[in-house]
């Protein structure tokens, strides 16, 4: 087998392929730095602005109005599936951002934020299958 014209048994071979690895590793670590210094600056544009806490507060306030929406649909509509999924992601939201603020490293800050965007789009979900299945939710938090 022949790499790059020469045996892999032959020491030019070895290093040809050792200072090609070394490259391709020190291309790698630049890219991660980039990364970082990318997560770091949004880490810090967002948790130490004043949105941090309208975030925290809107997602608390959601929360609060999918338990009544919960409570409403098992009391008047006797609807148990769907209420219930939609009140585990629909408070998860507001847990995975608390959650966020209080991460350990900026890439965990990033990951809990976009956890807590999957669940908005789930909870969006149940709430699109609320209104097309003729289960009027407006009825109970209008």
């Amino acid at each position: 087998m022949r790499y790059w014209g020469m045996r892999y048994g032959s020491s030019q071979g070895y290093a040809i392929k050792y200072f090609s690895c070394k490259k391709l590793y020190y291309e790698k670590r630049k890219i991660n730095k980039i990364k970082q210094l990318r997560i770091r600056h949004l880490g810090e544009k967002v948790a130490n602005s004043e949105s941090g806490k309208v975030v925290q507060a809107k997602s608390f306030a959601f929360a609060m109005r999918v338990v009544e929406l919960k409570q409403y649909l098992n009391q008047e509509k006797k609807e148990f599936t769907l209420s219930g999924q939609l009140q585990r992601s629909g408070t998860s939201i507001g847990a995975n951002v608390r959650e966020a603020y209080r991460g350990e490293s900026d890439p965990d800050f990033v990951h809990k934020l976009g956890v807590s965007l999957k669940e908005c789009n789930e909870s969006q979900y149940w709430l699109e299958l609320l209104f097309t299945t003729g289960l009027n939710p407006l009825k109970a938090v209008g």
